[in-house]
């Protein structure tokens, strides 16, 4: 989603420190969960304005998913409706104060595209990034085809490795059909070739590898690489951890995730499917670049790439 709202801000149509009750007034008179010293819960309106900025730097104070998607096991819901219910529901804390990783606040990004372009947010997707970049494996709905590209789940346990079938009962997401809606938090199936693609025109500042250009040079280094949260709560872009130091990263669902840094050109992508990959102690997570030269040394070939289906968020 930041890349869209990245394409936006270089387009002048929006800014990233415009309120976001502007292109979503239901999102204006927000109140702040808490409790009197009776535990009672108190409802108190928000002093500072939510802005762009917060939905996607994840400082807005919103849950990681709004209440439907907890009580029925994250189903699939369009952004627009994430947006509605959001607003429905009290904020965790003051906007900006504060950071929570929220799903939430990245489907509200998406909705503002939504309304911006006039487009839904997977059109606008496809037409500005997929397309021109050539991501032919990328979607929000796979064929049943594609689905049969799908690996399996694996859950690691001491002294045994339990296998079992892509999405168990205990994650019981939809595959694809009528009820799937694009979802900007999570619910992109890619393959690996597709998301190297996508990292590699972020390596080369918004150029992809096809010669087209997806954003402007200095808008990837100072809106996509560039923390827009304060200093003391982390360094965070649009959806994207980044270092300061050219380093811009994000992980999927079981493990999958990407590092890129435009400074010195490295470019690195670990597809693990595994659950509870428990990111803190893995080499991988820890220090990319030593994982990188030990484990992958050698160079995976196109078709291995094409043939990895991975779920990304």
């Amino acid at each position: 989603c930041g890349v869209t709202i990245a394409i936006l801000v270089e387009e002048g149509k929006i800014s990233l420190d415009d309120p976001v009750s502007k292109y979503l007034p239901e999102l204006k008179e927000l109140k702040i969960a808490g409790k009197d010293k009776d535990g009672k819960q108190t409802l108190t309106p928000a002093k500072n304005v939510l802005t762009i900025r917060m939905v996607m730097n994840h400082t807005g104070g919103f849950p990681f998913e709004v209440p439907t998607k907890r009580k029925k096991g994250w189903p699939s819901m369009p952004p627009r409706a994430v947006a509605r219910e959001a607003a429905a529901n009290p904020l965790l804390f003051e906007p900006g104060t504060r950071m929570n990783y929220s799903n939430t606040g990245i489907d509200i990004g998406a909705a503002i595209v939504e309304v911006v372009s006039g487009k839904s947010w997977d059109l606008f997707l496809k037409e500005r990034v997929f397309d021109p970049l050539d991501m032919k494996s990328s979607t929000f709905n796979p064929t049943d085809e594609q689905l049969k590209n799908i690996i399996l789940l694996y859950n690691v346990k001491p002294g045994r490795k339990a296998k079992f079938q892509a999405f168990s009962p205990a994650m019981p997401l939809p595959h694809n059909g009528p009820n799937v809606y694009p979802s900007a938090g999570a619910g992109l199936w890619t393959t690996a070739a597709d998301q190297y693609k996508f990292y590699k025109m972020l390596m080369n500042l918004g150029k992809g590898d096809n010669g087209v250009r997806i954003l402007k040079e200095e808008t990837v280094k100072n809106v996509l690489a560039t923390s827009s949260r304060p200093a003391k709560l982390g360094q965070y872009s649009l959806g994207l951890a980044v270092n300061g130091k050219g380093e811009m990263a994000h992980g999927g669902a079981w493990g999958t995730s990407a590092r890129v840094n435009w400074q010195k050109k490295q470019l690195v992508i670990w597809v693990v499917q595994q659950v509870g990959t428990g990111r803190g102690k893995c080499p991988w997570f820890i220090d990319w670049k030593k994982a990188a030269a030990k484990y992958f040394s050698e160079k995976s070939t196109k078709s291995s790439a094409d043939a990895y289906t991975g779920r990304m968020k």
